[in-house]
């Protein structure tokens, strides 16, 4: 859904979105994030966020 959204476009980089990055998470329910919480992104730019 998220992807789809976003047009298969990474948010920060536009390459192909293969991923899903959570701006924040739920305090509870975790997976349960709205999806405005959400963005497509590639593997790239996920892994240098993540670094």
């Amino acid at each position: 859904m998220v992807l789809k959204r976003d047009n298969w476009r990474c948010v920060y980089c536009g390459a192909r979105a293969t991923q899903v990055h959570h701006k924040r998470y739920a305090r509870k329910n975790i997976g349960k994030e709205p999806i405005k919480w959400l963005v497509s992104i590639c593997k790239s730019c996920h892994d240098n966020l993540h670094a």
